[in-house]
């Protein structure tokens, strides 16, 4: 796998700059990077990261190593938790249930958030 993604590099196909380095910052707000491989948050980035393109970008689905398999590790994700220490676990886990799992927390978690729900009937929402 490093030896196929580095062929990308060395062919220039793909940029060896980190994502959000200056010259990354740079090339996407210029319309210089085509496409980005990221996390299900990366829309929300654009706004503040690449400005200039508002409206150019489209989500895709990511390639495979293995047709029609449609596992992804790609910047892991985010989660909602009650600790151990916590003074009132059961109304905080009631909370995180009721924020992840109704339509009104849901769109209260995309608007104020911009988190994109795990929750399948909310990814097409209009929230």
């Amino acid at each position: 796998m490093a030896n196929y993604w580095q062929g990308l590099v060395n062919s220039g196909v793909i940029s060896p700059e980190p994502s959000w380095s200056t010259q990354w910052l740079t090339d996407m707000n210029k319309g210089n990077v085509v496409g980005w491989l990221s996390a299900q948050w990366a829309p929300n980035q654009f706004p503040t990261i690449a400005p200039s393109t508002s409206g150019q970008w489209v989500a895709a689905p990511l390639p495979a190593w293995t047709a029609g398999d449609t596992t992804v590790g790609t910047w892991g994700g985010e989660a909602e938790i009650v600790t151990a220490s916590s003074k009132h676990p059961q109304q905080a886990a009631e909370f995180i249930n009721w924020m992840n799992n109704s339509q009104q927390g849901l769109n209260l978690l995309i608007k104020n958030v911009d988190v994109f729900p795990a929750a399948t009937f909310a990814q097409s929402s209009p929230g």
